[in-house]
């Protein structure tokens, strides 16, 4: 499956697109903007696992949004309106900062959502947005905001400070000030049901591993290791048994065959 660029690039804020609000429509509702994509990744594959592969990047793409995006893109918007940044693009280090959240990380995370590569979705994605946005570009707006204040900017300093504030406060940043995470974060919360599925991993693992041991066990030590079939039963080259072995192995199915006429079809 190879997405087109505007599937790969799937952003509010790529060059010319509108905001995720303006989005003209979901993936899992409608399909109507990936619908050839849709068609293609059809071509071989079921229905089920496009639709859902197109509804797991739609949700991907809409945490991306939400979490990082466009709050990183209010947050540079609202520095540039109220004075702590100039007008020339790219001479400051949290233009810089921001340009890689977007285009090298943010990037790299969604290219991997559409072609099935988890890799590029959490460690040179997800994991690499998050040091950006919270080691690198919010200290980078603290520090900004105190040269404003002592520049005597205070109204843009306060302007900026608030949405700062307004955006750490709010779910999804709120554990980086120390408080509550979303209770679907922790294993300890009451309503996450993660350890289910943790047994349920644990049982079939465990299950795997019996029916691998099952394997050798009795299919490879009687059809390699027993002394009448070492170093191995050729019937798997040859297609054929020996009367003898079929008498003693296959008793039923020898007086089946002998009974029905079948068995001098065969000899």
């Amino acid at each position: 499956m190879l997405p087109s660029g505007h599937l790969c690039f799937y952003s509010p804020y790529p060059t010319g697109s509108a905001p995720v609000e303006e989005r003209p429509v979901k993936i899992n509702n409608g399909l109507a903007t990936l619908s050839k994509e849709s068609r293609t990744c059809a071509t071989c594959h079921g229905s089920s696992t496009v639709d859902n592969h197109f509804e797991q990047l739609d949700a991907f793409v809409d945490l991306y949004n939400t979490k990082f995006a466009i709050p990183a893109k209010k947050l540079v918007t609202a520095m540039l309106a109220n004075g702590l940044l100039d007008k020339t693009k790219f001479n400051e280090e949290i233009e810089w900062q921001y340009f890689y959240l977007w285009h090298h990380e943010g990037c790299r995370a969604r290219h991997g959502a559409a072609m099935f590569a988890p890799d590029y979705v959490h460690w040179e994605g997800m994991y690499e947005m998050a040091h950006r946005f919270y080691i690198e570009m919010v200290p980078s707006i603290k520090e900004s905001i105190k040269h404003a204040r002592e520049a005597g900017n205070t109204k843009g300093a306060d302007a900026v400070e608030k949405l700062l504030t307004d955006t750490l406060e709010s779910e999804l940043h709120r554990w980086y000030l120390g408080k509550e995470p979303p209770k679907f974060w922790r294993p300890s919360d009451d309503d996450n049901h993660g350890w289910i599925f943790n047994l349920a991993t644990i049982a079939h693992g465990l299950e795997a591993f019996l029916a691998v041991l099952t394997l050798f066990v009795v299919h490879f030590f009687n059809n390699h290791f027993r002394p009448a079939k070492f170093p191995l039963d050729t019937v798997m080259f040859t297609g054929t048994w020996d009367l003898e072995e079929l008498k003693e192995e296959r008793p039923e199915e020898y007086e089946r065959l002998k009974a029905s006429g079948e068995l001098e079809k065969h000899l």
